[in-house]
């Protein structure tokens, strides 16, 4: 009887000799594609081969792998991307090298060597000039993964040029209003490694407090969650500086875009950014003319009360919802009014008064100061109590058997009411611990 062969077994060494780790991809095709890359050397108006172009593309994608950047890194992946970047001046193919170092440098253990490449470190950032919308997307994509490594991040910043806020800033404005998906990937990027820069770099951040106008003029524009706490944060940061708040207060378009925010948005941390520029501009001493600013937008100040009232409402609902269980509350409870009273009460048998029980007042009803507090407990126990003196002797009456004379003392206005909780056997002073409202 004839038949096939047998296919060999998974774990034969032959098998496995050209997989790059665990992973089905092949070591000879990486390093095919990668040399093919490399010898790249296209004009800017020549056509990249389609079959090439997507052998480059799959590349691309593979280098997202821990492994598969773990083995390029390890054949000189550095070395043989710079030489396309310095010498190829087709739009495509820069594209697809950038994108390549620009997944290895998202990976943290891979990271490091990149960042130890001197010479590739220091030709990346004057890509910065270039004019293709794709380009300048993966640049700026691979410095904000190589600013988000603190390890990483100074080596970086040292060898960035001098007018990176600038380019980054007329980026943005160039490409604002036109439409398409790649233009609004490249401003996100751009507004996020601005938010960088100014976090990580606190000479930068004192230095640029000329660059409140056009952010807020940008952001006048933009409609994008994604683009406007970046932004917003980029305010944030650069309100430390007494000059930028000064700047602040002369756009007049700022109060409208903080308005809007704390009107539209559900985000916390977004109108947590908002807010806090609120804060800033109205109590800053580089403020002037307060009155003046709130001019400009006469809702500002209510909307930022409203939006703070609501936070509050929300956060008080859920300390009481998981302090108390399923209870639902819009206001704080010191205590637990939600539980019914002791049985004991309930019965008309005294209840006794334990040192670990805090339970409160039920149902007091607290007038003006002159007034008097008086406390109704449903069941037969019933409490008067008049006006507060410094003494006042009265009878709780439980029960005609239980009657007991018991001194009560009064307390102060706007302090919890003591109860003195009888027993059978004698006459007591022992009181119930108190509770705080």
């Amino acid at each position: 009887m004839y038949r096939n062969p047998s296919p060999p077994p998974q774990d034969s060494d032959e098998g496995n000799v050209d997989r790059i780790g665990d992973t089905t991809y092949s070591k000879c095709w990486v390093l095919g594609v990668l040399v093919s890359l490399s010898s790249q050397t296209l004009a800017e108006d020549e056509v990249l081969g389609e079959d090439k172009e997507n052998e480059f593309c799959q590349l691309w994608d593979m280098s997202s792998d821990k492994q598969v950047a773990k083995f390029m890194l390890e054949k000189g992946v550095c070395d043989l991307l710079l030489a396309p970047l310095v010498r190829s001046r087709n739009f495509r193919v820069l594209e697809v090298s950038l994108g390549i170092i620009a997944n290895l440098m998202c990976n943290p253990s891979s990271a490091n060597s990149v960042t130890e490449h001197a010479v590739l470190r220091t030709y990346l950032p004057t890509l910065l000039k270039s004019d293709d919308v794709a380009v300048l997307t993966e640049v700026v994509r691979l410095l904000r993964a190589s600013l988000a490594h603190h390890r990483v991040a100074a080596s970086w910043t040292a060898v960035l040029p001098d007018n990176t806020v600038e380019r980054l800033i007329h980026v943005m404005q160039s490409t604002l209003k036109m439409k398409g998906i790649r233009t609004s990937v490249l401003n996100e990027h751009c507004a996020h490694m601005l938010e960088v820069l100014y976090f990580t770099d606190n000479k930068l951040l004192s230095n640029s407090s000329y660059t409140v106008f056009p952010i807020v003029e940008i952001l006048q524009d933009v409609r994008s969650v994604d683009m406007r706490e970046p932004l917003l944060r980029c305010l944030q940061y650069l309100s430390e500086d007494r000059t930028a708040v000064r700047n602040m207060t002369e756009c007049s378009g700022l109060p409208g875009i903080l308005h809007a925010v704390l009107t539209d948005t559900a985000d916390q941390s977004l109108i947590a950014v908002c807010l806090s520029l609120v804060c800033t501009l109205l109590t800053s001493s580089a403020t002037d003319d307060m009155f003046a600013w709130l001019e400009k937008d006469k809702n500002i100040s209510a909307t930022a009360i409203k939006t703070l009232q609501r936070i509050i409402l929300n956060h008080t609902t859920e300390v009481v919802e998981e302090r108390n269980g399923s209870v639902k509350s819009d206001i704080p409870l010191p205590v637990d009014e939600s539980k019914e009273l002791p049985d004991q009460l309930e019965a008309g048998t005294p209840a006794t008064a334990t040192s670990s029980t805090r339970a409160p007042c039920p149902n007091v009803n607290y007038g003006a100061p002159n007034d008097s507090p008086q406390v109704n407990v449903t069941g037969e126990a019933k409490v008067a109590i008049e006006t507060p003196t410094p003494t006042v002797t009265d009878k709780l009456t439980i029960s005609p058997e239980a009657a007991s004379p018991v001194q009560l003392v009064t307390p102060t206005y706007g302090t919890p009411c003591p109860v003195a909780t009888p027993t059978p056997q004698c006459n007591s002073n022992t009181n119930t611990p108190q509770s705080t409202f």
